[in-house]
């Protein structure tokens, strides 16, 4: 599969049991802009800007690993590559940004990846500016974090994602480039350390391990449903007929709905299979009741 070929109402589906969208296994949760930028302006004022950022980047990075891990689970993408082009897709479909890549390079034997790219109509660019002056450094921490933690959990290794101009700042847009750590010439606990996220391994089985329990769970739900639609089949008690099992309870059910109309029934079974039971049940509940 391409990444062009993702569409959003076959990507995020509703679950029957609850009625809440969901995105594979996992359950799917919007908030507007205007309660975003509340959120991001207590986080600033309380914590300061670079706390806050840090926060920021965490949240991204978690949404982005998690994001890559379950739409690799729901797609069989051709490659690598197309499955880092459908976070690209997937960044435009859920408001994040409009995001594009200009030059990309991807070794999966060797465990490098280089790209840059630019976003235009960035979330968090635009919340800044709706409560802001214009920044002095670029400001899209979550967005740099969620596309550092889907590309790192696409190559199996630690990606790091930098903005090196924003919208924010005044620029027309953000522009941005990603490097596996070694590109970057960095070690992996050092930016674990400042960034303060966990090992990619020990995240990418966490989120295999919460996928796979969501699945389960869903599965469950569904049986449930069924259940309950079996259990449904409710027949009006009839002095005629004393049974226990769901199978009869649901040829019962046809029976009753086969009565209301005018069709003409062969009825087959062995002798004293309750075939003639089942005869007298169809005409006491068709229009030829009390009639031949």
């Amino acid at each position: 599969m391409r990444a062009s070929d993702l569409k959003p109402s076959e990507l995020i589906v509703v679950d029957p049991a609850t009625g809440f969208p969901m995105l594979g296994a996992s359950r799917f949760v919007a908030f507007t802009m205007s309660a975003l930028a509340r959120l991001m302006n207590d986080l600033f004022e309380s914590l300061g800007r670079e706390k806050a950022s840090i926060i920021f980047k965490r949240y991204g990075y978690e949404h982005g690993m998690g994001a890559a891990v379950r739409i690799g689970e729901l797609y069989s993408f051709d490659s690598p590559m197309e499955l880092l082009k459908a976070g690209i897709v997937l960044s435009k479909m859920v408001g994040l940004a409009d995001l594009s890549v200009q030059e990309i390079s991807i070794d999966m034997d060797k465990k490098r990846l280089r790209f840059s790219g630019s976003m235009s109509h960035s979330l968090e660019a635009s919340l800044w500016l709706s409560q802001f002056p214009p920044s002095r450094q670029p400001v899209c921490s979550m967005l740099i974090g969620m596309l550092s933690g889907y590309a790192s959990a696409v190559m199996g290794v630690e990606v790091l994602v930098r903005e090196t101009a924003c919208h924010a700042e005044g620029k027309e847009r953000c522009a941005v480039e990603g490097r596996t750590l070694p590109e970057w010439g960095l070690d992996s606990e050092e930016v674990r350390r400042i960034n303060a996220v966990e090992k990619i391994d020990e995240v990418l089985s966490r989120l295999r391990q919460e996928l796979e329990q969501a699945r389960e769970d869903l599965a469950r739900q569904n049986t449930e449903i069924k259940l309950l639609k079996t259990m449904s089949y409710q027949v009006e008690p009839d002095r005629g007929i004393v049974f226990r099992s769901a199978a009869m309870e649901r040829l019962l059910f046809t029976a009753e709905k086969m009565a209301a109309t005018r069709s003409t029934v062969l009825i087959q079974g062995e002798s004293g299979t309750g075939k003639e039971v089942l005869a007298r049940f169809s005409h006491r509940r068709s229009e030829s009741m009390g009639k031949p």
